[in-house]
């Protein structure tokens, strides 16, 4: 606040609060009557606003009550009328440099559209601000079609959540023309609450250096967190992303880079790196447990990129594209412990899984070629349920499998849950003879060859 100044209560302009009378014209004479660095108060009520709020100074929004995050409900709200096609509160250009919103809810009537909170301007602060049902996307740092003179440094989000939005839940991205850089740069943002919002939880843009810590992304339609080209050099720590984001939990697309995410974000929904296969340099990386740090040196995917991703809408599909070397997974230990490579499946979906059943494939290894035009397989290894399943006990086979063409693999040898060895035939050359397996199970001698061969 400055010297001698007094503070500004909103409804000693004519707001009513009482979510049904218009407060747009006395939110907007209250603003006109502060000073550079005043605070304007906003007693306990709900304040509907048929335009844009705009301020024109370096102001603060101070609810005299407090968010609570978790029941979802804040004692101050803006109720954004159905009419508005923009965002509620936008803070832009120099003039409303490190201006702050406090203690605020951001709440809007169906049909509006745009963003709840926008921000265009530099050093300015979100602090307990709830923003939910809007048309667009939750909150916006920054603009893809603003002027090269604004820009969107060191924003400053604590204890926000933006949840049950139609866009994302955030958005940070400004893209400078003129340069070809990106100035949506240097944000911290701590305890920040992506939910079940129609979009991606978090969409990282024309970005850099911003910092995460402790951000959650729940209940999603798309990512989790999602970086997209141009975002460079972003850290994530803590926090959780693996809560049911429908889409998957963490994506890179290709141009994207330098990126760390050190947080809980599963394969399950995916996770994955360059789904579009272009040109991801290799230089994000994924530090967490929960996907066993995939890779070298804490989780770094190398030169050439790394991918996990869904195939066709029916599975997961992976991939390592290391051009010249081989892939290998390393384990030095102090014990008798090997490395551990896992195929697990389940029944149902996500979050009710079910026993497999007797015939279901578990997984496979495959072995492939390229014949000039793509990768076909020569032969794999697969693993299938073969008995009853019960707690405890899920009995499998392992077969070796060969495939004349990419459309004829058959099994040549499988060993039952039991330790049976089955051979559907046998093919062995011994000059002009062959060792085949008649119908009874035993081995005979001929000189044609096995039948089916």
């Amino acid at each position: 606040m400055t010297a001698n100044s007094q503070p500004k209560y909103v409804d000693r302009y004519g707001a009513r609060g009482d979510g049904l009378s218009d407060d747009t014209s006395a939110i907007n004479s209250a603003i006109s009557a502060v000073h550079d660095g005043d605070v304007i108060w906003f007693p306990v009520g709900t304040y509907r606003i048929t335009s844009t709020i705009q301020p024109k100074h370096r102001i603060r929004f101070q609810c005299l009550g407090a968010v609570d995050a978790y029941s979802m409900t804040g004692p101050c709200t803006f109720k954004k009328a159905s009419t508005i096609n923009g965002p509620a509160i936008l803070l832009t250009g120099n003039s409303v440099r490190g201006s702050v919103l406090e203690g605020i809810t951001v709440d809007g009537e169906p049909g509006n559209r745009g963003p709840g909170i926008q921000g265009t301007t530099s050093f300015f602060t979100l602090r307990d601000v709830l923003v939910r049902n809007q048309g667009g996307d939750g909150i916006v740092i920054g603009s893809d079609t603003q002027l090269d003179s604004l820009d969107a440094v060191f924003s400053r989000l604590d204890s926000v959540t933006s949840r049950g939005n139609s866009g994302r839940g955030f958005y940070i991205s400004q893209r400078v023309v003129s340069g070809g850089y990106n100035n949506a740069n240097g944000g911290v943002w701590t305890n920040v609450v992506a939910q079940s919002n129609s979009g991606d939880g978090f969409a990282v843009g024309c970005a850099t250096n911003n910092t995460f810590v402790g951000i959650t992304a729940e209940g999603n339609g798309g990512i989790g967190l999602h970086f997209l080209a141009g975002s460079a050099r972003n850290r994530v720590f803590g926090g959780d992303l693996n809560e049911g984001n429908r889409a998957g939990n963490l994506k890179f697309d290709s141009g994207s880079s330098g990126n760390v995410v050190q947080a809980d974000v599963s394969n399950k929904p995916p996770f994955y790196v360059d789904d579009t296969r272009g040109s991801f340099d290799g230089t994000n990386q994924v530090i967490a447990p929960s996907i066993r740090n995939f890779g070298q040196a804490g989780g770094s995917y190398g030169a050439a990129g790394f991918g996990i991703g869904p195939n066709g809408g029916t599975g997961f599909a992976f991939e390592v594209h290391y051009p010249g070397k081989t892939f290998s997974a390393v384990r030095v230990s102090d014990d008798a412990g090997a490395v551990v490579l896992g195929a697990e499946k389940a029944r149902g979906n996500e979050t009710a899984p079910a026993a497999v059943q007797n015939g279901n494939g578990i997984g496979r290894f495959y072995f492939s070629g390229y014949d000039g035009s793509g990768y076909e397989s020569g032969a794999f290894i697969g693993s299938a349920v073969d008995g009853a399943v019960s707690e405890g006990q899920t009995p499998a086979n392992i077969a070796l499998y060969t495939c004349p063409t990419s459309a004829s693999c058959a099994p040549r040898m499988v060993v039952t849950s039991k330790g049976d060895i089955r051979i559907p035939s046998i093919r062995a050359l011994n000059g002009t003879r062959f060792v085949c397996v008649d119908t009874s199970g035993s081995l005979i001698s001929q000189t044609t060859p096995c039948s089916g061969n």
